[in-house]
């Protein structure tokens, strides 16, 4: 799907990068670290699973309590082999991470119950065939989980447990969805309440609404499910790893593809909890840059927060989010509100003429109260005028710019409008 970036995008791209929207924070590895998985307990809990390609590889992890001023950082003891897959945490105290052996196949779960201090095996013969894969695990509470992994025997690897992880049960096949020819697991879920959504390589997304008792599935548009993200119980999200993007209104039992504007991110998303609509993506967009982004409207329109390497993102609330660095010893704590910004981009008609101009520049529909202003390429403001000044018959002098690409911005309490403007 091609995508296109609008020049508004670009312009709210600039002032808020301004605000410096992300604050970076340091982990405290003291070398290189990927982090690849964030959760957020609360606002003030979060976890995060990484691999530090010098020391440790695969099995680092690190924890903050308050609110991402400070983290700590540890290590779970294990074969060099096996590698954090995913996590879940409840706490600050208790966590379960799925781990996958990268060398002989198959995998293990591990639990924490102080902080991370030490970790202990759970579950007796699970994951145990060569081809296991543990992709994902959730605890919905202290006592009741589900560990999601690739089919074995002919069926989805799928586990329960009542008693936090004590013993594990494997669900039969006739309570999950049969699989498709060389269909796997994903990287990516969600989860509202009771229900957990997990994602395929055929672009299915395995349902339950049960606590991982039992399972259905429901095609969607796209190649594969890269990231998935639920607002509420009903309204979600899914891009692939081309990135497109695909829409729910039903819990997740029917998927539409999205012809949006702007930049996704395509490595992680996030729902923003308490915002509707609200999403947040990281990774690169399709041209390779790297960055995040966010939607207010389920992912019609995306506004570029600004260009920095994120991986994993995790929100608890309006103005409590994270993300991590690539290859970096740095964290970013979100040091705005979403909860705040309520100005849309219109899509509303903005009469600019002539256009391309030679410097004067006349508005036919500007709106009482309406705010112009002019800024370049680069997102710095040349010029702004508001009240009379709009009015349609005294063209805007702008004879004294550089020769080149501007953008036009209308602006009121609650909308934005723009328009390209060339000067010759």
């Amino acid at each position: 799907m091609r995508k296109i970036l609008l020049l508004s995008l670009l312009l709210f791209h600039a002032a808020v990068m301004a605000k410096a929207q992300w604050v970076s924070q340091p982990l405290g590895f003291s070398t290189p670290i990927l982090v690849y998985e964030m959760e957020a307990v609360n606002q003030q809990v979060i976890w995060a699973a990484g691999a530090d390609t010098i020391a440790n590889p695969g099995q680092s992890f690190v924890k903050s309590t308050d609110g991402g001023m400070t983290w700590t950082v540890g290590a779970i003891n294990n074969p060099q082999d096996f590698i954090i897959n995913n996590l879940s945490a409840i706490d600050a105290n208790t966590a379960w991470v799925a781990m996958i052996d990268d060398i002989n196949g198959g995998g293990a779960i591990k639990k924490t119950i102080n902080g991370g201090q030490t970790w202990n095996n759970q579950g007796v013969n699970i994951f145990t065939d060569p081809s296991s894969y543990p992709n994902v695990i959730h605890f919905f509470d202290a006592n009741n989980g589900v560990v999601f992994g690739d089919p074995v025997g002919g069926y989805w690897e799928i586990y329960g447990t009542t008693n936090g992880g004590s013993t594990w049960t494997r669900l039969p096949a006739g309570s999950v969805p049969n699989i498709l020819p060389n269909e796997f697991g994903m990287f990516s879920e969600a989860t509202i309440g009771d229900t957990i959504w997990v994602g395929t390589s055929e672009g299915r997304v395995i349902r339950s609404i049960n606590q991982g008792q039992t399972w259905t599935a429901a095609n969607t548009p796209l190649l594969d499910i890269q990231a998935i993200a639920f607002s509420n119980s009903t309204n979600g999200l899914a891009f692939s790893s081309n990135g497109d993007l695909a829409r729910t209104a039903d819990g997740g039992q029917t998927w539409s593809a999205i012809t949006y504007q702007g930049d996704i991110y395509d490595y992680d998303m996030a729902a923003v909890p308490g915002v509707p609509g609200t999403f947040i993506t990281t990774g690169f967009n399709t041209t390779g840059q790297p960055g995040s982004s966010y939607t207010r409207d389920y992912g019609l329109n995306w506004q570029v927060i600004d260009t920095i390497p994120h991986m994993a993102v995790a929100f608890a609330s309006g103005n409590s989010g994270w993300t991590s660095g690539i290859n970096s010893r740095t964290a970013y704590r979100w040091g705005g509100n979403l909860a705040g910004i309520t100005k849309a981009i219109s899509k509303a008609s903005l009469n600019v003429y002539p256009n391309p101009s030679t410097g004067a520049v006349y508005i036919q529909n500007a709106r009482p109260g309406e705010k112009l202003t002019v800024r370049d390429m680069t997102g710095r403001e040349v010029y702004s005028t508001k009240g009379i000044g709009l009015n349609s018959a005294n063209p805007h002098q702008l004879g004294h710019l550089p020769k080149g690409l501007y953008i036009l911005t209308l602006e009121t309490d609650k909308e934005i409008r723009t328009q390209k403007l060339v000067l010759e």
